[in-house]
């Protein structure tokens, strides 16, 4: 009977861990939103949603910041030696080579998997997914980069995979069940099913990377040119421009083929950490 009620304190205390941070964050999170509500013309505030979820994101990461620093931080290991602290040649160049590595699987992946969910049809069952982006794309162009590239990964990576992956990790003490545990509640908080799919398989990708590099800059960056992508391919997208009767072949072409290159640069990465020998 001891032995259960210390088990049961142990994985309270766990679950405190992780999800206090997540709880933290939706309750600032709605604050703010009452705060902007109440104090801002109710006309700038509901037409600009996305460009508030930006300044919000800006405003509450240095409380989380401080929160990482604080108590996560240290939990990352030093991957270099004293020697290489970024005045050695090989050691920018090998970084340079995760850089672009990092970038190419990220965009390959998340436009492979985008198409998958295109040819799934998914969006147009849950209408969600389309008055997400829809608010997101009627920003002005420098304000979805601002918002998307910038101030959504710097926010979300530190909250997921910089406090929350790494805390489910040290609790269980299991990477593996670590990287879907934090990817399925990635999912979970975009609160749509079609972006929750989406960011699920992408928080894979994330955890993997920051398991991999050791540092948080990497799912950053990942985060960042996924983002980039899905903004640039939506306002650029060439695949209008196609006979509707091509275009099931040509998506699915695309997406076998992005997936492909994706998860051969995605194969590079580990290599591209490694000092030669």
């Amino acid at each position: 009977m001891l032995g259960q009620r210390e088990n049961r304190k142990l994985l309270g205390e766990s679950g405190g861990q992780i999800f206090l941070p997540l709880l933290l964050y939706v309750l600032c999170s709605r604050g703010i939103q009452a705060a902007f509500s109440f104090l801002l013309p109710q006309e700038l505030y509901y037409c600009h949603p996305a460009a508030f979820l930006g300044l919000e994101n800006l405003l509450l990461f240095p409380l989380f910041f401080c929160i990482f620093y604080c108590r996560d931080s240290k939990a990352l290991p030093c991957r270099t030696k004293r020697k290489e602290n970024g005045e050695n040649l090989q050691f920018l160049c090998r970084r340079g080579k995760t850089i672009i590595l990092i970038l190419g699987a990220s965009v390959c992946l998340s436009r492979g998997l985008n198409l998958l969910l295109t040819l799934s049809r998914l969006g147009q069952r849950f209408p969600a997914y389309e008055r997400v982006t829809g608010a997101v794309y009627a920003e002005p162009l420098w304000v979805q980069l601002l918002v998307t590239v910038a101030a959504a990964p710097l926010m979300e990576e530190l909250l997921m995979r910089g406090i929350v992956y790494r805390r489910m990790k040290r609790q269980t003490g299991n990477p593996r069940l670590a990287v879907v545990g934090s990817a399925v509640i990635f999912g979970v908080f975009h609160g749509n099913l079609v972006q929750g799919v989406y960011a699920f398989f992408l928080g894979l990708l994330f955890a993997w990377l920051l398991e991999e590099c050791q540092e948080l800059w990497a799912p950053v960056l990942s985060h960042g040119a996924v983002n980039a992508a899905a903004l640039l391919f939506n306002r650029y997208s060439l695949l209008s421009q196609v006979p509707p009767w091509q275009q099931p072949a040509m998506l699915s072409f695309l997406t076998a083929a992005l997936l492909l290159v994706g998860y051969g640069f995605l194969r590079w990465i580990p290599g591209s950490l490694r000092p030669p020998s």
